[in-house]
């Protein structure tokens, strides 16, 4: 995940938002059951945030943290 932590820098996301990023695309292509060299399609994208919107909805998220 270097090389996406490297694209965020890029476009100037902030450096303490970075790490955010890098976990839901790490979550993302694991509840896939994806590579990360594989390219999501919007079918793909819709079902990972149908699921984490279940989670959420279902009290399982648990409270956002901020470092």
């Amino acid at each position: 995940m270097h090389w996406f932590r490297e694209f965020l820098k890029e476009r100037r996301i902030k450096e303490r938002y970075i790490p955010y990023y890098v976990r839901w695309v790490t979550k993302c292509y694991a509840f896939l059951g994806e590579e990360f060299s594989a390219r999501l399609d919007g079918s793909q994208e819709e079902k990972f945030l149908k699921q984490i919107t279940l989670i959420a909805r279902s009290g399982r998220l648990g409270r956002p943290t901020m470092p």
